[in-house]
C-alpha cells in the first residue's frame, strides 16, 4: 500500500517537475521574455511553471496548443529577438508594434 502511494505521488509530480522544462515553446518564450525590458510588467502572466503558454498575454495558439501567433503591442516594451524563437515551429505571425 505504501509503495503504491509513493508511486502515484511520483507520477503526479512528474509534470510539475519536468513539464515546462521540456517544452521548447515555453523555453523559447521565456528566453524572449528575459531579453525584453518590460517596465510596466505586461508579461507578468508568462508563468513558465504552466505547461501551456496559450493562456499567456500576447500569445495565440492553434487547436493543438501550439503557438501560432506572438503579437506584442505595447510601446513601452523593448529588447531583442532571440534565436530560441525558432523553436516556435508553428509560428505564423509575429507582430511587434
Amino acid at each position: 500500500m505504501a509503495a503504491t502511494f509513493w508511486m502515484m505521488l511520483t507520477l503526479a509530480l512528474i509534470p510539475l517537475v519536468y513539464g515546462a522544462g521540456n517544452n521548447p515553446e515555453i523555453q523559447a518564450l521565456d528566453a524572449f521574455r528575459k531579453s525584453l525590458v518590460d517596465p510596466d510588467n505586461r508579461l507578468r502572466n508568462w508563468d513558465t511553471s504552466l505547461n501551456n503558454p496559450c493562456t499567456w498575454r500576447f500569445i495565440g495558439c492553434d487547436t493543438h496548443n501550439r503557438v501560432i501567433e506572438l503579437s506584442i503591442w505595447t510601446e513601452k516594451l523593448s529588447g531583442q529577438l532571440v534565436p530560441e524563437l525558432a523553436q516556435l515551429s508553428a509560428l505564423m505571425r509575429l507582430t511587434m508594434s
